[in-house]
């Protein structure tokens, strides 16, 4: 009886120490600007919020900051400012973190877009 005790005593503090450790968790917040021409003429920019579980995540967005910068380049110049507005910020958004998501080892658990501006040519 005393064994089944110590048992469940344990999970208990494995269970209370992972919930400790999940809610003590403070996600990391990293900005950058994205600036690209777009298809037919006219300008895009935004300013991107990805959030992180950890620090690790915003140094290694910072590191390849220069990459991601340029890919995300190349995807808004394949598109046209009517096809751009159509997308809205939440599907642009939703396109980012699947860059985002690609390009980095450490995920992001969020991004944002703000300031999303179209400039028709």
């Amino acid at each position: 009886m005393k064994k089944h005790y110590k048992v469940r005593l344990i999970h208990i503090v494995m269970i209370i120490l992972v919930f400790g450790s999940v809610s003590c968790s403070q996600r990391q917040h990293f900005s950058f600007d994205v600036t690209s021409r777009l298809l037919g003429g006219g300008k895009v920019s935004m300013v991107v919020e990805v959030d992180f579980q950890d620090q690790a995540g915003v140094e290694e967005l910072r590191n390849k900051l220069e990459t991601i910068q340029y890919a995300l380049y190349l995807v808004f110049s394949r598109k046209s400012a009517e096809e751009l507005s159509s997308l809205g910020e939440h599907k642009t958004a939703n396109s980012i973190y699947q860059i985002l998501q690609k390009h980095l080892a450490q995920k992001a658990m969020a991004v944002r877009v703000q300031n999303f501006t179209i400039e028709p040519k």
